[in-house]
């Protein structure tokens, strides 16, 4: 089932992202479904986060996704940017709740990826994996 739109307003960024662990993300597209459980996720808490695309308030074609109601997809890498701005109650792509969940034991709570410029922000504890995973990005320590 279709995690409920509500899910996606929930104003605590973080919180979601550790949530989103264990939930599975499909895509429909070109008639190939494909999809997988989640494994690793970052948050980001908007304006004022410096390793955010739109920090300071950055308002630009890439990021206007950014600023609408929560429970649309921001593609920027590896998914076709076809599906950018679609929401996640669509038929192409969506996230599912089927009761996977892993105990804090079993999950790393660390600095983002690829965020150096982002001064003190960059080491905020706001990227999570499940430890050990071979399909999360590195490092997986």
């Amino acid at each position: 089932m279709k995690l409920p739109e509500s899910y996606y307003h929930n104003t605590d960024t973080v919180a979601i992202s550790r949530d989103l662990i264990g939930k599975y993300l499909f895509t429909y597209i070109d008639g190939e479904l494909a999809g997988g459980y989640i494994v690793e996720t970052e948050a980001y808490t908007g304006v004022n986060d410096k390793a955010a695309h739109s920090y300071g308030g950055k308002l630009t074609p890439r990021t206007q996704t950014m600023y609408m109601q929560g429970g649309v997809s921001y593609v920027y890498l590896g998914i076709s940017r076809k599906i950018n701005a679609m929401s996640l109650q669509s038929d192409v792509i969506w996230v599912e709740d089927r009761g996977l969940t892993f105990p804090d034991s079993e999950v790393a709570a660390g600095p983002r990826v690829g965020v150096d410029y982002a001064g003190e922000d960059a080491l905020l504890p706001y990227r999570f994996y499940v430890k050990g995973n071979i399909y999360v990005s590195k490092p997986n320590k």
